[in-house]
């Protein structure tokens, strides 16, 4: 058959070309439908969560001064992000980043461009500036002190309570260990934890000022943001601004931890205290174990002794600090309970 008469083959179809894979970033949530989200539910905290874990995030005290500083946008960048898109998820947003950065020049220029935008807001966070501290507040303590839990309470307009749970760790240099916020009335949170604890008759809850909340909260938070590694779990530091937003609430002029003094005269003062009623005997190799001993604690609270203590103390886990041998002698661990035993007699903890 010649090239002529050979039929035509009809014509074929325009291949569509496949649709495409969304991309991984597309995968990812959507920060205004995370914002839409939060404004549907009833419960502010999970809008005020979302900007605390923002800020938290972009918060320059949570990297060390000696790292390259990180590829992502700075909190600055972040503002000026959201500034740039109007819609009514970005001006929540702001908001709440601005109520809890603590920078009133954010929060002037924040709400003058809500206001251009006329974009409806929820009363609790349209009058958040309005929001109001409990007057009293909670300090869950244990006799052997490691550590206090300090309980804050909020009020948004609308009457939405928030309480926060601050955990306040003295072994780690007096310093938030962990924390979290929770949607409730600080009296329930506090009915909980007394639960929780109902088999521990060394754990009792007592009344707190709130002016002495205040610094002791501040004070904490400050030791953790320059303590690296920073310390760091599922809810902390993501709700350090919303924390210390709380706290910033409530009335200043409190007390925080004191800690005494202890120089050489003193401690010696204390060994002295510690052997007299051992007279007659030879105390060279318990002296000297015990000035190590109180020399560790003096760091802490020599009057303060704890099993938490004194794991830290024991060679294992400190061997350049304390320098102890590595097999404690019998008077060795003889005189560790001795003195916790005589340091809970004339402190503020009965000996377990």
């Amino acid at each position: 058959m010649s090239k002529r008469k050979r039929p035509r083959t009809p014509p074929q179809a325009k291949r569509r070309r496949p649709a495409r894979r969304p991309s991984q970033q597309r995968e990812e949530p959507d920060l205004v439908a995370q914002i839409a989200s939060a404004l549907d539910d009833d419960d502010p905290l999970m809008l005020l969560g979302l900007a605390s874990t923002l800020l938290a995030a972009l918060d320059q005290r949570s990297r060390h001064p000696f790292e390259r500083p990180p590829d992502g946008p700075s909190r600055d960048e972040m503002i000026e992000s959201l500034l740039a898109v109007p819609l009514p998820e970005t001006s929540a947003l702001l908001a709440a980043v601005a109520a809890l950065s603590g920078d009133e020049v954010l929060r002037r220029r924040v709400h003058r461009e809500i206001t251009d935008r006329a974009d409806p807001l929820p009363r609790w966070l349209a009058d958040v500036a309005h929001a109001v501290a409990l007057s009293r507040a909670v300090e869950v303590t244990h006799v052997l002190g490691d550590g206090d839990t300090v309980l804050v309470a909020a009020t948004l307009p609308g009457g939405h309570a928030l309480t926060a749970v601050v955990y306040i760790d003295h072994n780690m240099g007096t310093l938030v260990k962990d924390a979290f916020v929770v949607s409730a009335p600080l009296d329930d949170v506090v009915e909980r934890l007394q639960d929780a604890a109902a088999d521990d008759p060394d754990t009792a809850a007592r009344a707190l000022s709130s002016a002495d909340a205040r610094v002791r909260i501040v004070e904490a938070v400050e030791s953790g943001a320059i303590t690296f590694p920073p310390v760091e779990t599922d809810t902390w530091p993501s709700c350090r601004p919303l924390v210390e937003w709380m706290a910033g609430l409530l009335p200043a002029g409190g007390t925080g931890y004191l800690r005494p003094e202890w120089d050489d005269v003193a401690v010696a003062g204390l060994v002295e205290r510690f052997l007299a009623p051992r007279s007659g005997t030879d105390h060279t190799e318990v002296r000297g174990l015990l000035g190590s001993i109180l020399w560790f604690g003096t760091d802490y609270d020599p009057m303060r002794w704890s099993p938490t203590v004194v794991e830290i103390l024991l060679p294992c886990r400190r061997p350049a600090r304390t320098r102890l041998p590595t097999a404690l002698p019998r008077p060795g661990t003889g005189g560790l309970r001795g003195r916790g035993s005589r340091a809970h007699r004339e402190g503020r903890a009965a000996p377990r």
